[in-house]
């Protein structure tokens, strides 16, 4: 060969080379596509055996937040993946491979390392497991993979019906019911029928992480646990116990009842909100069918009717029973062709509890007919035996309390005691003599300085307290006591306080045979200052204001003796200038009576000469 040739045949080496390196890689990868699938006794790979594998989807990462809904949110038979949905898959066996934050893309693919993409739009948790597995089983053999949604995707729902913000509206994944409709009857208006995306105002704890509080909104939430719109009408009500919820993704529709979530804290009350979901909200009227219960229960109440509504559900809506409820039969009242008839009937019987109610049914819970056993009082200071102890409510007299406390000691101050009246409630009513002033004030003629005056004497006698004299018998026996009044017996400490102005106030020995004015001769007589006009026996008790002629002197009273008024200093000054004024004055006015006088008598003089 001739040597000129060699450069050309080298040239044209190099430049066949690549496509027969290519074409070998090609003939090498579609044996192994034809070829046996990896497993523990055929993997080409030796260095992969017993190894694991990690795969992040850097995309994904980006959907993923902070939050992640219940695991009830996720059932595996009915949610239905879709576009954005964040998926976390694990392959066990021969090779070992942790895949998580795969994204759904918006074709409904889903990228899996050993799989390729994997149609899984439309596809239930359990459905797109199992495709899952097809997609894998064509590259390895003897594994077990396990397939969850790491985060799923927003979901856009639908609010309609007369409601002030109807539309479209875009949640987080894990939103309940309540949410949407908190924000659906809002005060603040949407721009048009545009997508809003809804933050996270849902009354329900969705997870730990999610910092929801589990409360009602008090603008939109009335009493009876029905809707107020407060951009409307304060009559306008919407519907709570029968929010028609239309599923897509499941093809059926159910009836959601939030006064029973809001009541009870049942989660399947408030359900989560999916993919498609439409919510219709209906008003109120006079003529929507009610139902109530009432009586010895805790939160009595007239609620929406709902076509499942029995007796034991109205119980658990109302808080069971309160105290002292007659637990054994309930009364239903009922419309039966336009005749009012009552039933009672026994709660022991579970069909009778369980039956549907009708419309317009009526339940009272009564009260039971036996004696309270719990009341009690108590008994404070010099009794024998203080302390508590067991009364018949309204029926046990004050005689008959301080006999169970083995009578008074030798040291209680009789005429000194008082009696503090329990402020409770009678069945949820207040007692008759509460005093209230705004009320008073419509009817009554009296100055406002005379209702200020009332309600400093109603702020006074706040506790209720009720001076009794424990030798008056008639007090003792004409007294009843109910459950949780206090009786007090103070210590006679025999002796007599002097309050005042005299030389040296303070307590003084009592003596039977002393006058006022012995005691304030033992005092040191009155001060400088004393009014001896105002001088006043305080009695122990009932501290009335007495003259010292007007009553005994007893053990514990106290005298109080008041002083002449004074006034500040630049009064007193502005008092002293004008006496002088006045003075002044005075003198002036006396020497022009004289000028006059003696005027008129030298004009007399002068004209009789």
């Amino acid at each position: 060969m001739s040597r000129r040739f060699i450069p050309a045949y080298i040239v044209l080496f190099i430049l066949i080379s690549p496509f027969k390196s290519l074409s070998q890689d090609i003939s090498n990868s579609d044996q192994n596509r034809s070829g046996s699938r990896i497993s523990g006794g055929s993997f080409e790979t030796p260095s992969l055996i017993g190894q694991t594998l990690y795969f992040i989807d850097q995309v994904g990462l980006e959907f993923l937040g902070e939050t992640v809904p219940d695991a009830e949110y996720f059932d595996r038979e009915s949610y239905v993946i879709g576009p954005q949905d964040v998926i976390n898959i694990n392959i066990t066996g021969p090779v070992s491979l942790y895949a998580q934050a795969l994204v759904v893309n918006s074709s409904g693919y889903l990228y899996i390392p050993y799989g390729g993409n994997v149609d899984v739009a439309g596809l239930t948790i359990d459905e797109a497991t199992r495709s899952v597995e097809n997609a894998v089983a064509k590259e390895l053999v003897d594994f077990e993979l396990t397939f969850h949604i790491q985060k799923p995707r927003p979901v856009q729902i639908q609010v309609i019906g007369d409601v002030p913000n109807p539309g479209r509206y875009l949640l987080p994944a894990g939103t309940r019911l309540d949410a949407a409709i908190t924000r659906a009857l809002s005060a603040q208006p949407r721009n048009g029928n545009a997508l809003k995306m809804m933050d996270n105002t849902s009354t329900e704890n969705i997870s730990p992480s999610f910092n929801y509080s589990f409360r009602a909104n008090s603008e939109l939430i009335s009493r009876d646990s029905t809707v107020v719109n407060p951009g409307l009408d304060e009559n306008t009500r919407y519907s709570l116990r029968n929010i028609q919820i239309d599923h897509r993704w499941k093809s059926y529709s159910t009836d959601a009842d939030l006064t029973t979530y809001y009541k009870t804290g049942s989660r399947e009350s408030n359900p989560f909100l999916y993919d498609g979901d439409q919510i219709y909200l209906r008003k109120l009227n006079e003529r929507s069918p009610r139902i109530s219960i009432s009586g010895a229960v805790d939160s009595p109440n007239e609620y929406e009717y709902r076509s499942d509504d029995t007796i034991q559900s109205l119980l658990k809506i109302a808080g069971g029973y309160t105290d002292g409820a007659d637990t054994t039969h309930i009364i239903l009242y009922r419309y039966r062709d336009g005749e009012l008839s009552s039933e009672t009937l026994s709660l022991n019987n579970q069909t009778a509890v369980r039956q549907p109610l009708q419309e317009n049914d009526r339940l009272v819970v009564p009260y039971s007919d036996g004696s309270r056993q719990n009341s009690s009082a108590w008994v404070y200071g010099e009794a024998e035996i203080p302390g508590n102890f067991p009364i018949d409510n309204d029926d046990t007299t004050l005689g008959e309390l301080i006999k169970l406390a083995g009578g008074l000691s030798d040291r209680a101050l009789t005429n000194g005691a008082y009696l503090i009246r329990a402020n409770m409630s009678n069945r949820g009513v207040q007692s008759a003599t509460t005093l209230n002033t705004a009320q008073l004030m419509r009817t009554s003629d009296q100055v406002l300085q005379g209702f200020e005056y009332l309600e400093m004497e109603r702020d006074l006698n706040s506790d209720q307290r009720m001076f009794i004299d424990l030798e008056d018998e008639q007090q003792l026996s004409r007294i009843r006591i109910t459950d949780g009044d206090r009786v007090y017996i103070p210590t006679d400490y025999q002796n007599i306080v002097l309050y005042g102005q005299l030389n040296n106030p303070g307590n003084y020995p009592f003596n039977t045979s002393y006058t006022v004015r012995d005691y304030i001769s033992q005092a040191g007589g009155l001060s400088l200052a004393a009014n001896p006009d105002r001088i006043f026996v305080i009695k122990a008790g009932s501290r009335a204001w007495k003259q010292p002629g007007e009553t005994d002197l007893e053990s514990g009273d106290m005298i109080f003796v008041d002083r002449t008024p004074f006034d500040e200093l630049n009064a007193q000054r502005q008092y002293e200038i004008q006496l002088r004024n006045a003075r002044r004055n005075n003198a002036q006015l006396v020497l022009t009576a004289i000028s006059t006088v003696a005027a008129a008598i030298t004009t007399y003089v002068a004209i009789t000469r």
